[in-house]
């Protein structure tokens, strides 16, 4: 672009940082955030990842066997769940997408529910103990219930209740038709104790950077 051309002007300027706390060979980057220096939390972590991984695998054997309808792999995102699992409190309020098992196993979903929901049961999705009872069942389409999580941030923040709520969105959640621009500046408007998390990819159709780059961040607004 030739800046001396009086119609090329800037319209945005940004830049995306990378946090890395292990490097290639497992040593530490830098200074371990606080939840990393506790043995004992990181190994409940790693087996939970372990478990997940476990149990997707066997799920994706009976799903290519004919055993088991349409099943959401969760290969290689079993760390975002977990992540998921441990940042939430109990009373809090999880709306997830569909490959945040970990983060459902972490908050007392039986693994046979969710077998049962992919098996076409609805009531695998009802909970019955546990931090889970406050969740709402998992969604299939991308970003629909972004909406949800502002409306329940929304009854939180007027109740004056210390509660936050969090959606996971699936993949392809950032492109522009999926995650509604006005649900988060809603949030944001608002200050609604909501966040909005979703994994980071490329390559979608009609798939914009600085869209997606504004979207793929986590959106947080607090009371």
């Amino acid at each position: 672009m030739d800046p001396t051309i009086g119609a090329v002007r800037k319209v945005a300027d940004f830049a995306v940082f990378h946090t890395q706390i292990l490097d290639a060979d497992g040593n530490a980057s830098g200074t371990l955030p606080p939840f990393a220096r506790d043995a004992g939390q990181l190994r409940a972590m790693y087996k939970l990842m372990a478990l997940t991984r476990a149990y997707d695998k066997k799920a994706v054997a009976l799903q290519r066997t004919g055993q088991l309808g349409t099943y959401a792999s969760c290969l290689g995102q079993e760390a975002i769940g977990t992540a998921i699992g441990y940042a939430l409190r109990d009373e809090d309020i999880f709306i997830p997408a569909y490959r945040e098992y970990a983060a459902q196993f972490k908050r007392g979903v039986p693994m046979e529910n969710v077998m049962l929901y992919w098996g076409g049961d609805e009531r695998g999705m009802a909970y019955e103990s546990g931090p889970a009872l406050h969740d709402f069942p998992l969604s299939v389409p991308i970003g629909t219930h972004v909406p949800h999580a502002i409306g329940v941030g929304y009854a939180l923040k007027l109740r004056g209740e210390p509660r936050v709520v969090l959606a996971s969105c699936g993949d392809g959640a950032t492109a522009p038709a999926g995650l509604g621009l006005s649900d988060l500046m809603y949030s944001i408007n608002c200050k609604t104790p909501s966040s909005v998390t979703s994994p980071w990819n490329v390559g979608m159709i009609g798939w914009n950077p600085a869209t997606t780059l504004a979207f793929g961040c986590r959106i947080d607004s607090r009371m």
